[in-house]
């Protein structure tokens, strides 16, 4: 596929030198040996088992990849191969690899199986190395002569070190051990006798996605290579999930790139490339993988998953794609992208392409109304992008277009007012200001950006995409009128919202006998004093929201609601156990009955999460209310373990009155924000952006008190 003349910006970009080494310093040397294979090493096979499936057969078993400091690294793998294959009838070969944390084990039900299972039957070897570093489920130390159905690394141990080492030239990480790994396996794979040598894939996913470009990068027997979800490009600063050890220096992380990154290794290579990329995927994001697919060399095809995430393996693509680069079946459709402007209130695009009577051409456009203030554009990629497809329209000169109207933006709700922070971290329009009675507010255009790609299915079902367009930048093309609420309507009022960036304890101590709680929080609220009507606190002790924890005999419950609040409070609620390690930040700490949390007490306390970017972003809870009484309720957001996202943060009515603040969440202070309301109403807390550092930039709150 030919880059489109849309790409220019972001080339223009790669160019301006948002990857290179720093002003006159060269790429560090990388040694013509270094990825060479031991010379005269026997694999030393140890077979496990061997099973006849459906139309193909496979063998489990270990092999030596490389003796390093003195041991054996011994590799998992499995040898598949369709019925039929033999020296007279040979087949192309995939060698492929799984992501993180996801080995394959033997006959286990991995759903890595599911792609021997899409792939063999269709007339392909496939060499499967499992390089993950840990004991299978079913391994037994106490009973040494077991099989071992997992990688062994010797004296390495990943279990302390991660995948990351700057030891012995980086030999002691995991990606050289899993490279020489890959090379070893493909030497094997090329010598069994019902294999064609010359025709040799790559595929795998996630991390697999990263070995597999790697490989391609460093080996010109692979001739065709399918790195799905993750690809390369590592240590940029600006990128969310950026993988390099923090600690390194600019040049320990420049001679790593050059060793193992794809994005520099590619360059010497000229393998048929398909990047599978999910549009909506937080680790891999796509405006990252568009940067990636401009620089690499042709012949590249894209294929793009509207509303996907980081699962969008598309296993049958993947069999087309070989199909055509390994046994030359078809040839695949090209596409071009050929502009995307703004006309007025719509969007329209046009394509011209070239495929044998197309089966679908088809115009995916994703609006994004609130900009990151500091990323812009390019950290809207989670789902904060709703992809719709419009199927093109053929005209006489052979190209397709689509026309599609934008949306009316928000808020263009009479019930809402937003408010943002302004340069002196004051809230516009200061509360202060308005008249509680009749509350007003004028609205600043909000920008948005609109982003387009295209793709093409042909007659074999192949679907082929163009990258991103530039995207068409727009703000709302009508005035937004004044939001005039009703007289006397029940709209929640946002009374302060304070940032706090120094260390503050916050202790609740519930009365008695009464039993009604009371905390004391940091100044700059009207009503300091709260929580007399009760509150939930989230993730006191990595614990789920509960009415009975207690912590040495003395009850500290996360969740303690007094009348006249009853409120819907989900078992998962801003609750996020695999991201425990980063739910330690924040400025604020609670002492609940004077006991601290008893795990970690000098600790950051821990907080609540939004659910994992990708599959969904925000959170809601609805309070009842007993009375017609006028009520508060204050939310105290910690500051992220380290990066930042943008936020909103909403109290609505039952009628539709809604309250927002639009905000930049950063690591650098807690943020607080109180509510008057009356009825009943809903709290919303939702991300609006990429996070920057995905693992790390985990958002919700501490704690929601009530008076």
């Amino acid at each position: 596929m030919h880059m489109t003349v849309a790409l220019t910006g972001l080339i223009l970009m790669l160019l301006a030198g948002a990857l290179a080494v720093p002003a006159g310093a060269a790429d560090p040397v990388v040694p013509a040996d270094y990825f060479a294979e031991p010379v005269g090493l026997p694999f030393d096979l140890q077979e496990i088992e061997t099973k006849q499936e459906d139309g193909w057969h496979w063998r489990e078993f270990r092999y030596t990849s490389i003796v390093y400091q003195g041991e054996a690294v011994r590799i998992h793998a499995i040898y598949a191969v369709p019925d039929g294959a033999d020296a007279a009838h040979p087949v192309p070969a995939i060698i492929a690899t799984h992501g993180a944390d996801t080995g394959i084990r033997g006959t286990a039900g991995s759903y890595y199986w599911n792609a021997l299972r899409t792939i063999v039957p269709k007339g392909y070897a496939v060499l499967f190395y499992d390089w993950d570093f840990r004991p299978s489920t079913d391994w037994n130390p106490a009973t040494p002569d077991m099989v071992k159905r997992f990688s062994t690394y010797g004296k390495l141990d990943f279990t302390k070190t991660g995948y990351w080492s700057k030891e012995d030239d980086f030999r002691a990480s995991l990606h050289y051990q899993a490279m020489i790994a890959a090379r070893r396996g493909l030497t094997w794979l090329t010598a069994q006798p019902e294999v064609d040598a010359k025709k040799l894939g790559a595929w795998g996913a996630s991390y697999g996605g990263i070995f597999t470009s790697m490989l391609a990068g460093i080996d010109d027997r692979i001739i065709a290579a399918d790195p799905t979800v993750y690809t390369s490009d590592f240590g940029l600063k600006e990128e969310a999930y950026n993988m390099l050890p923090g600690g390194w220096t600019d040049a320990d992380a420049q001679a790593w790139r050059v060793r193992f990154d794809s994005f520099l290794t590619l360059r010497a290579h000229h393998p048929t490339l398909l990047y599978t990329v999910g549009a909506n995927d937080p680790t891999f994001r796509l405006t990252k993988a568009m940067r990636i697919f401009a620089a690499m060399n042709e012949p590249k095809h894209l294929l793009i998953g509207p509303n996907q995430n980081h699962g969008y393996w598309d296993l049958d693509q993947t069999v087309l794609f070989f199909d055509s680069a390994l046994k030359g079946k078809m040839a695949r459709p090209v596409v071009h992208l050929q502009s995307a402007k703004l006309a007025g209130r719509e969007v329209v695009a046009t394509a011209s392409l070239v495929a044998e009577a197309p089966q679908k051409v088809e115009f995916f456009v994703a609006p994004a109304f609130e900009l990151d203030p500091v990323r812009g554009w390019s950290a809207l990629t989670s789902d904060t992008w709703k992809w719709t497809a419009v199927e093109g329209a053929k005209a006489a000169d052979g190209t397709y277009s689509a026309r599609w109207p934008l949306p009316v933006m928000r808020p263009r709700n009479n019930k809402q007012r937003l408010f943002t922070w302004d340069a002196t971290d004051r809230l516009q329009p200061d509360p202060k200001e308005l008249t509680p009675a009749v509350p007003t507010f004028s609205a600043e255009k909000l920008q948005g950006a609109v982003q387009v790609f295209v793709r093409v299915t042909d007659k074999y079902g192949a679907m082929e995409c163009t990258p991103l367009a530039e995207p068409v930048l727009f703000s709302d093309p009508e005035t937004i009128a004044e939001m005039l609420p009703a007289k006397g309507s029940d709209l929640p009022v946002l009374e302060a919202a304070v940032r706090v960036r120094q260390a503050a304890t916050v202790a609740i101590t519930p009365d008695v006998p009464a039993g009604q709680p009371r905390a004391t929080l940091p100044g700059g609220l009207p009503e300091p004093a709260v929580g007399r009507g009760g509150y939930v606190l989230w993730n006191w002790q990595k614990n789920r929201p509960s009415e009975t924890l207690t912590t040495a005999g003395v009850a500290t419950p996360t969740v303690k609601l007094l009348a006249p609040f009853t409120a819907t409070v989900k078992p998962d609620n801003f609750f996020q156990p695999n991201w425990a390690n980063y739910q330690q930040s924040g400025f604020a700490s609670f002492t609940i009955a004077g006991q601290p949390p008893a795990d970690e007490p000098a600790a950051r306390p821990w907080h609540g999460a939004l659910p994992l970017p990708g599959t969904g972003v925000a959170e809601e809870l609805a309070l009842t209310v007993a009375d017609d009484q006028e009520h508060r309720l204050t939310l105290v957001m910690p500051a992220a373990h380290a990066g930042s996202c943008t936020m909103r943060v909403s109290l609505r009515s039952a009628e539709g009155w809604t309250e927002t603040v639009r905000y930049l969440h950063t690591a650098d202070c807690d943020q607080y924000f109180q509510f008057r309301f009356r009825g009943n109403v809903t709290l919303r807390v939702e991300m609006t952006s990429q996070p920057e550092v995905h693992y790390e930039t985990l958002v919700g709150p501490s704690a929601l008190f009530l008076d």
